[in-house]
């Protein structure tokens, strides 16, 4: 047996708590809190299957970096087949590389050995929006998707987005000595609205 503790901070500052006890196997809470605010639901799905395959994953081999937006629309599941275990996931607003975004590709091209690199850009996207007003407070993002969508005038802002973000990580392969390295490296843009994701690269 499981002791779940969860804790909800509604808006109106009150803290439901909910302490529930189940099988690990199968983990199911539902809580429902009525007072000027309809149902609140929370739900712990079955975790079992999950647990089966945990254990295999000791050591990472991942097959592929992933590197897209911070945006909580974009769900890394279009990417993958299994739960865990597939994609090494770089994520930042813009999907931008900034130093700790490159040094994590080298980690995952040095140390496990990927050989693959998948940027996805997606429609809505609040930091193009961002560049093109050019927004204050946001020096990085918007000087670094202006400096993009400069060099790819006759393409979409958001797909020269994810092209410059692609030259970007040409250029660390280069600085990082992984030229000899073969590894493929496609562009995509994930439509928000129809679940879909377009090529570009």
């Amino acid at each position: 047996m499981i002791i779940v503790k969860i804790e909800i901070r509604i808006y109106f500052g009150v803290n439901v708590i909910c302490e529930a006890k189940r099988k690990l196997s199968n983990i199911f809470i539902m809580i429902k809190y009525n007072k000027s605010l309809k149902n609140y639901m929370i739900k712990i799905k079955e975790i079992s299957e999950l647990k089966k395959i945990a254990p295999q994953y000791k050591t990472q081999h991942p097959k592929r970096v992933l590197i897209t937006c911070s945006d909580s629309r974009i769900p890394e599941e279009i990417f993958k087949e299994n739960p865990i275990g597939e994609n090494f996931v770089i994520r930042s607003a813009g999907n931008l590389l900034d130093q700790a975004g490159k040094e994590s590709l080298k980690y995952a091209i040095d140390h496990l050995g990927v050989r693959e690199i998948v940027v996805i850009g997606h429609s809505h996207c609040g930091t193009v929006n961002a560049a093109l007003n050019n927004v204050n407070g946001y020096q990085y993002i918007v000087s670094k998707i202006s400096q993009y969508i400069k060099k790819y005038l006759n393409r979409d802002p958001i797909e020269a987005n994810v092209l410059g973000v692609i030259d970007e990580i040409k250029e660390v392969l280069k600085e990082f000595n992984h030229g000899t390295y073969e590894v493929k490296i496609s562009g995509y843009i994930y439509d928000i609205h129809n679940v879909e994701l377009k090529q570009i690269y």
